[in-house]
């Protein structure tokens, strides 16, 4: 759920359903679980509004969370983070041993945001915008989470006129 909104791990922790309105497509980020203190609100994907609407009514009551153990008890921020840490690279270990080749992935969960905002700008998403949903206050933070996409650069490039050919026509017209 963070990845497809950019939330960090603290705030996943955070979110109960009062904040999730599905009909709207949002949730709302509550100042008191922001990081800086700000609360905003992040558009739900459509295949993540799906999965949301899945959960039985009788778990979307207002403050209760939104994710949960297996027992129904809140998953805290550390717990979250022991998934990324050890669940999931044990789980890949293991993926790996069975397939008999490494699996060469490294998943780190504030790696996620970071392809959140890339992913974004990539999509033509001004990097205000980007700023917005993932809850800087500085545009500088935001610049540095985003990386540039390949395939733009040389597309960029491309778009340069071709020197030698300028070269050619100004000894032409001398």
């Amino acid at each position: 759920m963070g990845f497809p909104t950019g939330l960090r791990l603290s705030e996943l922790a955070a979110l109960r359903w009062s904040d999730v309105h599905l009909r709207a497509g949002v949730l709302d980020v509550r100042a008191e679980a922001s990081k800086n203190g700000t609360e905003r609100s992040v558009h739900i994907p459509d295949f993540l509004r799906v999965e949301l609407e899945a959960v039985p009514l009788k778990h979307r009551k207002g403050s209760a969370p939104v994710l949960t153990c297996v027992s129904g008890k809140p998953i805290t921020d550390s717990g979250l983070s022991h998934i990324f840490d050890r669940w999931i690279p044990e789980r890949l270990e293991a993926l790996a041993e069975v397939i008999g080749e490494d699996t060469a992935l490294h998943l780190y969960a504030h790696r996620l945001r970071h392809t959140f905002a890339s992913m974004l700008v990539w999509e033509d998403t001004d990097l205000r915008t980007v700023q917005e949903l993932l809850g800087h206050k500085q545009l500088e933070t935001t610049a540095h989470y985003t990386k540039t996409d390949p395939r733009r650069k040389q597309a960029a490039v491309a778009k340069l006129p071709d020197f030698s050919e300028l070269g050619r026509q100004r000894i032409a017209e001398e």
